[in-house]
């Protein structure tokens, strides 16, 4: 199967943005990979593995090798659509987990495969998130969760939330609510932003990772009171200002089962002020 062609169009980039550097004056808590222990303070949800490799967190879906193999062949396309892979991937999951396949078809499509790897810190109520990223695999696709809070007010592993498994669904039309930022997707060219529940797709801005898809670039998400900020090697991706914003709650990173990705100097601030700079013509 020959690749699709990107239907969206491109995006202006906002130079009118900027970071400041008192996004890390208040750290709360790091992580530079340099022990195993570290894996400690985060939990797999759904089929992916997270291992530690030259001060890295290393990010891989269970069936990622066996399904960016078929991908190569021409099986499917890079759009990245449970409706062209989701019947090669379930006989993989059937193969090793039969008993649970079929609760995670939606609509007759096959959704499973796919992993959140939450921390189990939370955040402040305003606070910024930095890290570096290097995909490891050509294809999509990387997300960060953020404000993550069951709408009970618990925590994400609160055993009076529905049990969870991997699927996007859980998180975005289920008992939790949530930011969601998704990178690194080379047919789409877009970041976009999602909040739920709901699945709400609150804005779009262009995706940078994928320009340096040749080594690691760095990802800084801010969380100033209403708004939230997305930066990329400091320059500017995406804003959202929200009229009923989440606050604090626990984070982590989701990935596809065609992506994989290494993840390192990770670093949670608290924010005291706002980090933004808006930048006006008289600048």
């Amino acid at each position: 199967m020959t690749k699709s062609v990107n239907v969206y169009a491109e995006l202006e980039r906002r130079t009118d943005v900027e970071l400041l550097a008192n996004h890390k004056n208040n750290l709360v808590f790091s992580y530079d990979f340099s022990s195993k222990d570290q894996l400690d303070d985060w939990v797999v949800e759904g089929f992916g593995m997270a291992n530690i490799a030259k001060g890295k967190l290393i990010l891989e879906p269970e069936f990622h090798k066996p399904m960016l193999a078929m991908q190569k062949d021409g099986r499917f396309s890079n759009e990245n659509l449970a409706e062209e892979y989701g019947d090669e991937l379930a006989d993989l999951v059937k193969e090793k987990y039969p008993s649970i396949v079929d609760s995670m078809y939606v609509n007759d499509v096959f959704r499973g495969g796919h992993f959140n790897f939450w921390n189990k810190k939370q955040t402040p109520d305003n606070y910024s998130i930095s890290f570096d990223f290097e995909s490891l695999s050509p294809e999509a696709l990387h997300m960060i969760m953020f404000s993550a809070k069951g709408l009970n007010g618990k925590d994400v592993f609160s055993d009076k939330l529905a049990p969870r498994k991997g699927l996007a669904r859980e998180i975005m039309y289920g008992d939790v609510g949530l930011y969601r930022i998704s990178y690194f997707f080379p047919f789409r060219k877009t970041a976009n932003m999602r909040k739920s529940p709901g699945r709400h797709l609150t804005t779009v801005g262009p995706d940078i990772a994928i320009e340096r898809c040749e080594k690691e670039c760095r990802m800084v998400i801010t969380k100033w009171r209403d708004e939230v900020n997305y930066f990329v090697d400091d320059i500017h991706v995406l804003s959202y200002k929200d009229k009923d914003p989440l606050f604090s709650g626990n984070w982590g990173f989701r990935v596809m089962v065609l992506g994989k990705g290494a993840y390192s100097n990770i670093n949670v601030y608290e924010l005291n002020e706002n980090p933004i700079y808006q930048k006006t013509v008289l600048d």
